[in-house]
């Protein structure tokens, strides 16, 4: 199965069939670390996907991000780490995006319906730079993106 036959699985909500392709593939290239990370936070499963992107973004040991890292893949951390409760990494992950990308737009709309919602205590903890953990924000639309330069070497090495 290629890389756009999978993406195709996914974007139908068929992240099951789409995971045991993923998870038979030897060599985790970077896309299908990202395609493993869209299909786990379409499953609801955000921890399983931040843990399959931080090695992929961050150079090991560090919170330094990796030269050349995809903004696709930036995003969907970000995603990841919002869902899973993780706020502050996923802002700051959010931050390291600079082009203004319609999923970046997505992400920044639903921290701040998020925010919105949170009791005033938590607002002025925000405020001040301190962001509660373990509270997820919630996306009204389905969370990730596959890379669409589906190239060969993007798939299988």
């Amino acid at each position: 199965m290629n890389p756009a036959q999978i993406g195709q699985l996914i974007n139908e909500n068929k992240t099951g069939d789409a995971l045991k392709i993923l998870l038979g593939i030897s060599e985790k290239t970077n896309w299908i670390q990202n395609a493993l990370a869209v299909s786990y936070m379409r499953q609801g499963n955000a921890e399983k996907a931040v843990s399959t992107l931080l090695d992929a973004v961050y150079q090991k040991n560090s919170v330094v991000i990796k030269p050349g890292v995809s903004d696709t893949t930036k995003l969907n951390l970000a995603a990841a780490m919002l869902l899973a409760g993780r706020v502050e990494g996923g802002l700051s992950v959010l931050n390291e995006v600079q082009h203004d990308l319609p999923m970046k737009k997505q992400l920044e709309n639903a921290f701040q319906n998020w925010k919105k919602q949170q009791p005033i205590g938590s607002k002025i903890l925000m405020a001040l730079g301190v962001y509660p953990t373990n509270k997820p924000v919630a996306m009204d639309f389905p969370p990730g993106q596959i890379e669409v330069d589906l190239k060969a070497e993007h798939f299988a090495r």
